[in-house]
């Protein structure tokens, strides 16, 4: 009984999906290329970073892929399968391609985030360059050479570390650039005298090989930091690993799990638990453990002030709104514009919408590890089912799909 109920329902949703108009092919024109669009930059910058950020942008996949499954899934192979399976891709697209420019949107700097991704080694850390060699001048102009290098190793490390606490500002990529993730060299951070913990980092290694001693960057997610090591004793010390930002700047401390980048090659023999290093880029930990390390490290919660007791709690609505109407649009996209069907999409994804945000606030509060599994899963919930047929036959919107 229940199969046919079932049977009787899919038969009425099909028939009226091939019922329903089709838009004009001017509009239909610029539907698929602004998805197209949005598809492109998504995977441009996944290709491109291919660090944690990337590893962050795939959960957008996560996002969509329920929700194109369960329609192929669902039903026979049919014209009108295809039709809803390209909506959803189109859907998908502008989605995608919203998040990715809100997070990217100076797309101008594309072009060099590319180079620098691709040959980082070379334009990251660069000892040579005149605006470091300027640099090291000031560093000598406070300390004279002969009295720096009677120190020990670490008091050495400390005054290079307070140098450049000094010199450089701590500043948000986010607030100059508008990037996330964003790759500077030594010679714009310098010649701004500020920059984000990737700047310091690149900064403060180059200087470092500029002074004589072996350093490198180390990337984990949500920051960056510099590894120096003694010449003579092979002792090690680390700088900048909280950050510089005092209260905006500081991190929670984490562990040794994405890369070191140095300018020559990382190991020549390399034993076999390290051999995915016989490559310029040292990774500290196996790639797979860094990726899940990656997913789980989200203290950005945290220094971003997203904890219960100090973010807003207007804020939190406003935020839990926002998105339940976003996912309102895209299922109202999917299943068809009615405007008591999209009031019960919208009421139903706002409720969502703010156990997502608020549950995110709750985590980063008490166990910031698990924000953002919580928030993929939540929101890939609402992806899926509020623009899925069985809640929009549940809600009795038939007619949604319909003009």
């Amino acid at each position: 009984m229940l199969w046919f109920q079932y049977n009787k329902k899919l038969s009425l949703l099909l028939n009226q999906v091939e019922r329903s108009s089709t838009v004009g092919p001017s509009c239909a024109y610029w539907e698929v290329f602004l998805s197209c669009l949005g598809w492109l930059y998504y995977i441009v910058i996944i290709g491109t970073y291919w660090n944690f950020v990337s590893y962050l942008m795939l959960c957008g996949f996560i996002l969509i892929g329920p929700g194109v499954w369960s329609t192929v899934a669902s039903m026979p192979k049919c014209q009108v399968r295809d039709r809803l399976v390209n909506k959803r891709l189109k859907a998908a697209g502008w989605l995608l391609g919203l998040i990715t420019l809100m997070m990217f949107p100076n797309f101008l700097l594309i072009p060099s985030q590319i180079e620098r991704h691709l040959y980082s080694n070379d334009l990251i850390i660069t000892p040579s360059d005149p605006q470091v060699l300027v640099l090291r001048s000031e560093f000598f102009e406070e300390i004279a050479p002969e009295n720096f290098y009677s120190e020990s190793f670490d008091t050495q490390m400390n005054t290079v570390d307070d140098f450049i606490y000094e010199k450089i500002n701590w500043e948000q990529d986010y607030g100059r650039w508008k990037m996330v993730g964003l790759l500077l060299s030594p010679h714009e951070v310098i010649q701004n005298r500020a920059g984000d913990c990737q700047g310091q980092a690149a900064v403060t290694a180059s200087l470092l090989i500029s002074l004589g001693f072996q350093a490198w960057v180390v990337e984990t997610p949500f920051h960056w930091w510099t590894h120096a090591r003694d010449n003579v004793t092979g002792r090690f010390h680390n700088l900048n690993v909280h950050g510089h930002g005092r209260n905006q700047g500081n991190v929670l401390p984490q562990p040794i799990d994405l890369v070191y980048t140095q300018p020559t090659l990382a190991c020549t023999d390399c034993p076999y638990i390290m051999s995915h290093n016989d490559n310029p880029t040292l990774y500290a930990a196996p790639p797979h453990k860094a990726l899940a390390i990656a997913f789980t490290g989200a203290h950005i919660f945290v220094r971003s002030g997203l904890t219960l007791h100090e973010v807003s709690k207007v804020q939190l609505v406003i935020m839990g709104l926002v998105l339940g109407l976003m996912v309102a649009l895209y299922a109202s996209y999917v299943q068809g514009f009615s405007c008591k069907a999209v009031l019960k999409r919208v009421i139903f994804s706002a409720v969502i919408g703010l156990i997502t945000i608020f549950g995110m606030s709750f985590w980063a509060t008490f166990l910031y590890p698990v924000t953002l599994l919580h928030l993929i899963f939540t929101i890939t919930f609402m992806f899926t089912y509020i623009a899925s047929d069985t809640f929009n036959i549940s809600i009795g919107e038939y007619q949604g799909l319909l003009p």
